[in-house]
């Protein structure tokens, strides 16, 4: 009785197992075709050289053609980060944070968002700064000190 209470929970469980793990999707394929690797290839160039223009304009075409390219993301929103399109890039950042193709990527995702957050930072103190110091004029802060009449 218990060798078929025993075999017949065995069998449930490799039953259950096979068919869970046929309903999972396939993996994202991971490798880039010629084209896009070509395109891949220009763009970092065109990044490391300092070419923002070309670098997005590759990046671009990358994204449409291979939506799912991780790097191409990354190297996108980093990009948006060096030419200081904060807000484009944290979004863009986030939105591969949260897919699939980004799970490879998520240390540099972190890095990319914690440098944009610094960013945005220096950028908000550069701002108040200069709200600040075209009234830092010595004489408009000092209240005149009037003397009693004896």
């Amino acid at each position: 009785m218990t060798f078929g209470i025993w075999t017949a929970t065995a069998i449930i469980w490799i039953v259950s197992t096979v068919s869970a793990m046929s309903t999972f999707p396939q993996p994202l394929l991971s490798s880039r075709d010629e084209v896009t690797d070509t395109l891949f290839v220009d763009a970092r160039d065109a990044y490391l050289a300092g070419d923002w223009l070309r670098a997005e304009t590759k990046l671009q075409t990358i994204l449409t053609l291979s939506p799912t390219d991780g790097e191409a993301q990354l190297l996108f929103g980093t990009l948006l980060r060096r030419v200081g399109r904060f807000v484009e890039a944290k979004k863009s950042l986030e939105k591969l944070e949260r897919s699939d193709s980004g799970q490879p990527w998520q240390h540099a995702i972190c890095h990319e968002l914690s440098l944009i957050k610094r960013d945005l930072q220096e950028r908000n103190l550069e701002e108040n700064s200069e709200e600040i110091a075209p009234n830092t004029d010595v004489d408009s802060n000092v209240i005149p000190h009037r003397r009693k009449a004896a």
